[in-house]
C-alpha cells in the first residue's frame, strides 16, 4: 500500500489495481475563507488524480467535497466510483450524482466492503465535537474510513470529531473483525475552526498555547487507544487569505516538530508528507518513498493579501431590508428550537458591518457598524457575539452559504461571554434562513 498526502485531508491510497483518492481539495473553501496549504495547482491535482478509480468523500464541507475540482475531473474521467456513507438525508449522494457521476456506493457504518481487492469500512460521527461537550442536536454529517490492504490497516480519521470512547470502538472493531491492529493513522492536532484566531477580544496568544498543550497531551492518549505505531498529520491545514490574512498567526495548529516531540514519548513514528510526500509499507514497516512538497508550489503573498471574496460583489445592499431578513430568519430558528424541544444555551448577538475587516496586526476591527439584532434574547446567562459583513450575512440568509461554515472559515469575528463554547446553539446557525 502506498499513501500520498497532498494537502489537508486530500490523500491517495494505492494497492494493486485500486487507486483511491480521499477528499480531494485544492484552491478555496468556505466561500474564500480558506485556501489550501501547501498550494497545489488545479492542473497538478488533476494530473495526480489520473488513473484514480475510486473517490471517498467524508462529508459535504467544501474543503472535502470540492465541486470545482470534481467538475474538472468529470470531464477527464466520468467512470470513477464514489464511496460515501449512507447518510439518512442523502444530500451528499445527490450532490455527487448532480455532478454527473453515475457510480456512487453508499456504505453502512462499521461494515467491511470489498472494492477490487481492497477492503474499506466507514466510521460514523459519534459527537458534534471532540471535547465531549454536551449537544442536544444529533448531527450526522461526518465520517472517517478504515482501509485494509496488503496485510495492513490504515485509519484515515479525517477531521471527524471522534472522542476517546469512539476511538476505542474503532480499535475494537478492527481487532474483532480482522484480528489485526491499526498500523498507520492520520491524525489532526489543533483547531480546524475559528478558535482562537477570530476572538480578537481574548488573549489569543495564551489561548493558542494552552489549547495546543492540551491537544498534544490528548494526542498521546488518542494514538495509544488506536494502538498504531505510525501516524501522518493530516487535516486542518489551510491559510486565511484576503482581509483576514493577519489572523493566520493565531491559528491553533500544532507544528510537525511539536507532534513529533509529543508522540516520540511513546515511540510513534511521525511522517511529514503534506504537499505530495508518500509512504509505502515494506518488509521493515512504513517507509517514506517521496519527499513532502513534491506536488506543491510557493504561494504568492501579494495575491493572498489582495484576494477578493466571491460573495463580496459590488452591488448595493439595502441594510433596512437585510435587518428584516435577519429578524425573519431568527424567528424561524427560534421556532425550530421550540418544535424540536431544544434549549438554547446562549443568546446570539449579530453586529452587522459595511466592509468588515481587520488591521494588519489582527487586533482591531475596521468598517462601519450598521445595526444589531439578538437571537434567543430570552437567554440571559450567556451571549455569543458575531461580527459579520452585510454581504456575507445576506449570502447566508439567502441560502447560498451556511453561517456556521463561514464562522469556522474565519470570515466573521466573534466574542462570547462567558468564554464557554456552546456547540448545540452555534452549530444550529446552519439552519439560519430568511423567507422574505
Amino acid at each position: 500500500m502506498i499513501i500520498t498526502h497532498v494537502c489537508n485531508s486530500f490523500l491517495i491510497v494505492e494497492s494493486g489495481c485500486v487507486k483511491l483518492a480521499c477528499d480531494p481539495w485544492v484552491g478555496i473553501a468556505n466561500q474564500g475563507g480558506w485556501i489550501s496549504d501547501p498550494h497545489v495547482s488545479m492542473e497538478r491535482a488533476l494530473n495526480g488524480l489520473s488513473g484514480v478509480n475510486y473517490i471517498y468523500i467524508s462529508h459535504l464541507h467544501d474543503d472535502h467535497f470540492c465541486v470545482d475540482l470534481l467538475q474538472k475531473l468529470f470531464v477527464k474521467d466520468s467512470s470513477i466510483t464514489f464511496l460515501v456513507k449512507n447518510f439518512s438525508d442523502g444530500v451528499l449522494y445527490r450532490q455527487i450524482k448532480k455532478l454527473g457521476f453515475d457510480k456512487v456506493i453508499e456504505l453502512r457504518d462499521f461494515e467491511w466492503t470489498e472494492i477490487s481487492g481492497m477492503q474499506v469500512a466507514i466510521v460514523p460521527q459519534f459527537n458534534s465535537n471532540s471535547a465531549g461537550l454536551e449537544d442536544q442536536i444529533n448531527y450526522d454529517i461526518d465520517t472517517s474510513i478504515l482501509i485494509s490492504a496488503d496485510e495492513e490497516i490504515f485509519f484515515n480519521k479525517v477531521d471527524n470529531p471522534i472522542d476517546l470512547n469512539g476511538l476505542e470502538r474503532v480499535g475494537k472493531f478492527v481487532k474483532d473483525t480482522t484480528g489485526q491492529e491499526i498500523s498507520l493513522s492520520t491524525i489532526t492536532c489543533g483547531a480546524a475552526s475559528e478558535w482562537p484566531q477570530c476572538f480578537i477580544f481574548k488573549d489569543r496568544v495564551t489561548a493558542k498555547q494552552k489549547f495546543l498543550e492540551q491537544e498534544l497531551k490528548k494526542l498521546i492518549t488518542q494514538v495509544e487507544i488506536l494502538g498504531c505505531t505510525t501516524v501522518i498529520p493530516a487535516g486542518g491545514s489551510y491559510l486565511i487569505p484576503g482581509k483576514f490574512l493577519s489572523l493566520n498567526q493565531f491559528v491553533a495548529t500544532a507544528s510537525i516538530d511539536q507532534v513529533r516531540k509529543s508522540l516520540g514519548q511513546i515511540g510513534v513514528t511521525v511522517f511529514d508528507l503534506c504537499g505530495g510526500g508518500a509512504v509505502e509499507n515494506q518488509d521493515c514497516g512504513w517507509v517514506q518513498i517521496r519527499e513532502k512538497c513534491s506536488w506543491s508550489e510557493p504561494l504568492d503573498e501579494e495575491s493572498l493579501k489582495g484576494y477578493v471574496y466571491p460573495w463580496f460583489g459590488t452591488d448595493a445592499v439595502d441594510s433596512t431590508h437585510l435587518l428584516k431578513m435577519l429578524i425573519n430568519a431568527c424567528g424561524h430558528l427560534e421556532q425550530r428550537f421550540i418544535d424540536h424541544n431544544w434549549r438554547p444555551e446562549t443568546s446570539i448577538l449579530f453586529r452587522v458591518y459595511e466592509n468588515l475587516g481587520i488591521d494588519s496586526k489582527g487586533e482591531n476591527l475596521s468598517g462601519t457598524e450598521l445595526f444589531q439584532h439578538k437571537c434567543f434574547s430570552e437567554v440571559k446567562t450567556a451571549t455569543a457575539t458575531i461580527y459579520i459583513d452585510q454581504r456575507l450575512l445576506r449570502h447566508c440568509l439567502l441560502g447560498k452559504a451556511l453561517l456556521n461554515n463561514m464562522m469556522s472559515g474565519s470570515l466573521t469575528i466573534q466574542d462570547r461571554d462567558p468564554d464557554i463554547f456552546f456547540p448545540g446553539t452555534l452549530f444550529a446557525l446552519n439552519y439560519l434562513r430568511s423567507t422574505i
